[in-house]
């Protein structure tokens, strides 16, 4: 049937726009993930840096006296396990880029742009869900609703009687008894199919028309509250992702900073230890990259939902 055709091309076209949808954001999220390790990295080779220098110190605080011999083990640890977490990190990145790779290629493997990408900040979850059903995926099954019901249409035809008319012309050769020639012959055949017995045959044809349109509407259903769940989870977490970023910018990392830097001088001062400062400088470091793991979450997240509002922005 052309209606059962047309709606399994509209599926079709439908289902391969939600497959590029969903290619666009799984790049998105494997290349944040390959952002964040790199990010992370360049957090690490500072602090590195910073607990070379202390290393140093501590060693020349030892030598002078005024540190002791497990300072200088102590500092040393801390300096080994920073670089032990950056070489983790680089083998990550590595993975994160294999596995973009499978997706758009060699491009997996170009050098990133050192600042965190832009992305489209997405409507409200409301006006998301209120324009779902327009959404490719749930338009493909809204054509495969169509082509059940104009099955079940054809089951229905199945009990009305069906007409047919034959038209046949047949020449004749040959004279009449009386000299003249035979006239041809136009035929006219009509013919009434009438459905008797419909419980043999029609009605279970029907009735598995009808289930299946049943189904498929209820799959449709099932598809629909499982996105509009994903999109009220995940509008719930950008607006708290969103309001922890303004807690690290505003509080966090300022502070993380001046107790390292106030540990810093009180240890060059001999007012603390170097288990103070330490601690001080793990923490910094830390919140760090915690902060950047936040980032990349966040566009994550606003990727996810720009998925459900159906756009490539």
């Amino acid at each position: 049937d052309s209606a059962q055709l047309n709606e399994s091309v509209s599926r079709n076209d439908a289902e391969a726009l939600d497959r590029q949808y969903l290619l666009l954001l799984g790049v998105r999220e494997e290349y944040m993930e390959i952002f964040l390790h790199r990010e992370r990295q360049g957090i690490l080779q500072q602090s590195l840096a910073v607990f070379t220098d202390l290393a140093e110190i501590t060693r020349d605080y030892f030598a002078t006296g005024r540190a002791h011999q497990h300072e200088v083990v102590q500092s040393q640890l801390e300096l080994t396990r920073v670089q032990e977490r950056f070489v983790g990190m680089k083998q990550q990145e590595e993975q994160a880029r294999a596995r973009l790779a499978e997706k758009i290629g060699a491009d997996a493997f170009r050098e990133l742009d050192p600042n965190w990408p832009l992305i489209s900040q997405p409507a409200p979850a409301e006006q998301i869900i209120a324009n779902l059903a327009e959404h490719p995926r749930l338009r493909a099954w809204q054509h495969e609703i169509a082509k059940s019901r104009t099955s079940e249409e054809i089951a229905r035809q199945a009990y009305k009687p069906g007409f047919a008319v034959d038209l046949a012309y047949g020449g004749r050769s040959g004279q009449n008894t009386d000299g003249t020639n035979r006239t041809d012959m136009l035929s006219v055949f009509v013919t009434m199919d009438i459905p008797l017995f419909t419980k043999n045959r029609q009605d279970r044809v029907l009735a598995s028309s009808i289930a299946d349109t049943s189904a498929t509407q209820f799959a449709r259903d099932d598809v629909y509250r499982s996105m509009k769940a994903r999109i009220e989870e995940n509008a719930a977490t950008l607006t708290r992702e969103q309001e922890r970023l303004e807690l690290y910018q505003e509080y966090l990392l300022p502070q993380a900073a001046f107790n390292a830097e106030a540990a810093f001088e009180a240890y060059q001062d001999a007012v603390d230890d170097l288990t103070t400062l330490m601690r001080a400088r793990i923490g910094e470091y830390e919140l760090k990259l915690s902060h950047a793991a936040l980032r990349a979450d966040e566009i994550i997240t606003r990727a996810r939902l720009l998925y459900f509002q159906g756009e490539a922005s």
